[in-house]
Formats: C-alpha cells, structure tokens, sequence
C-alpha cells in the first residue's frame, strides 16, 4: 500500500507536516491560546506552583518552534526518498538558511517596525531580543549542515530531529518536574525526558525508513545517549552540539555488526512536489 504515491505522500509528507505544524504553532501562542488553561491545569495537579507555570509556559512558548522545525527532516526525508533532491540539493537547501538567517536579523535590527513585531512573539531570548547573541535558528541550520556534509543522510535526518524535539523536551520536563541537579540548571529528570523523547522519535522515524527493527532499536539508543550527553555537557550551542554527537552516536551503533543503513525502495512523488522542487534540480 506505502507503494503508492499518493498514500505515501499523505502518510509520510502531509500528515506529520500537519501535524507538527500546527502543534508546534499552538505551542508557541500556549501564553494566551487555546493550550493555556489545559497546560496550567495539568501542572497545577501534579503540584507546580504559580511562580514555575509562568515559567513554564514561557518555555513552552520559546520552545515551540523546535517542533514546528520537526517539519525540516520530515519533508527532507519525503523529497530524498522519492528522489525529488539529492543529498548535495539538501544541503545547499539548509546552507541557504545559513545565509537567510542573519539577512533576517539585520532587516529586524534596521526596520524597527519589524523589529517590534518580531519581537512580539515568544521564540526570542530576551538576549536574542536586544542582538546580545546569535539567534537559534542559525546555530540550528549550521547543526544541520554539519550532519549531512559528515553523516549519511538518515543518520542526519535522526540528528534533526534529536536537536527539534530531545532539547525542547528536556527543558520542559526539567522546567516542571526536575528536582535532581546534574549540573547547573540541567536535571536528572529533564535529561531522562531528552533521552525517551530522542529515543522513541528516532525509533518511529527508523522504521519508517526501513530500518529493521534490531537496527532501529540501536541506532536510536546510541544516537539518543549521546544526543542526551552533548544537550547536558554542551560544549557551546546546543543546537550545534546535538546533532554532531548524535550523529557519531548513531555512525557507533552503525560499527555494529547487527545494524546497517536500509536500502529504501524508491517511491514515485506526487507531481504538485516535483513541480514545487523543480527549480533546485540546477543546483
């Protein structure tokens, strides 16, 4: 049935890009929409207190886009597989949002009236707000970019998705439930929340990409450790540091010899796709 293009376009392009989209869209609007109250009720049962909820959601607000970038490994995932972009087209692709991101910045430094709307929103730092420090986004896409040049492309594709989801979950489990102190603000509790969320992520998408399961379960335990090890020990960005780690962590559980990458069946692409990445086929 997945042989199908039109079923394999809506199960593995429209339904996670959905879905990760708009939920990672409400996320970052939880100060003052719909998931509000439902979030201040689950905290306030498991005994979060009034000062911690206002930071949590605040956290849930600036961490909201790490899922809507969920987006980036799942569409990427759909274009190589049905051959629409290569490997060297993805990575000019990300390398183009190297370049995008700081175009930004300056337009929203020189343009106040940018610079108030942007501001607005929740996925600023307060330092990244004032130009103290280099937005996220490019340590993400420069993170990115380092995975696929050094990592083959699944592997880079699972180190996305570690640097989307394992670093938002260990801010909010730590933010709400960490007790136990590792090391400075990082707790025991939100380092084991980064590890399931690495895992089972990883895990899914393995097997989507026709891994085995055998080979899925370990290379998304050792890309998961070390994504976990690089979001608690980070050397200076995380967003940098995460998928570089998970990637030798998976490239380690590759050295094994019950796991190998997956010949994957080529799927022929709807053709809306295939026009919409028509133009990067010069590149």
């Amino acid at each position: 049935m997945l042989n199908n293009p039109n079923i394999f376009f809506i199960t593995h392009c429209v339904i996670p890009v959905l879905f990760f989209g708009i939920f990672g869209a409400l996320l970052i609007k939880s100060g003052n929409g719909p998931l509000k109250n439902p979030i201040i009720k689950a905290l306030t049962k498991i005994g979060i207190g009034p000062k911690k909820r206002a930071k949590f959601l605040v956290e849930v607000g600036r961490k909201g886009i790490h899922v809507v970038l969920v987006v980036i490994p799942v569409l990427f995932e759909y274009l190589h597989r049905t051959e629409v972009l290569s490997k060297r087209q993805i990575s000019i692709f990300v390398t183009f949002g190297i370049i995008l991101t700081p175009t930004t910045e300056i337009c929203r430094y020189f343009i106040k009236p940018l610079q108030k709307f942007m501001n607005s929103s929740s996925v600023y730092r307060p330092d990244e707000k004032v130009f103290k420090r280099p937005v996220s986004g490019l340590f993400f896409c420069f993170g990115s970019v380092l995975s696929l040049i050094f990592f083959p492309i699944l592997v880079s594709f699972i180190a996305m998705l570690h640097v989307c989801l394992g670093d938002l979950f260990a801010a909010l489990v730590g933010y709400s439930i960490g007790k136990t102190k590792i090391k400075g603000s990082k707790t025991l509790e939100g380092s084991m929340g980064c590890f399931v969320t690495c895992f089972f992520s990883a895990f899914i998408f393995a097997i989507t990409a026709s891994f085995d399961i055998r080979s899925a379960f370990l290379i998304s335990f050792f890309s998961s450790l070390f994504a976990t090890l690089a979001e608690l020990y980070s050397f200076y960005e995380d967003n940098i540091d995460i998928p570089v780690w998970s990637g030798i962590g998976s490239m380690v559980a590759l050295q094994l010899p019950a796991v190998v990458l997956p010949t994957q069946s080529i799927i022929a692409p709807v053709k809306i796709m295939k026009l919409l990445f028509k133009p990067l086929s010069i590149l």
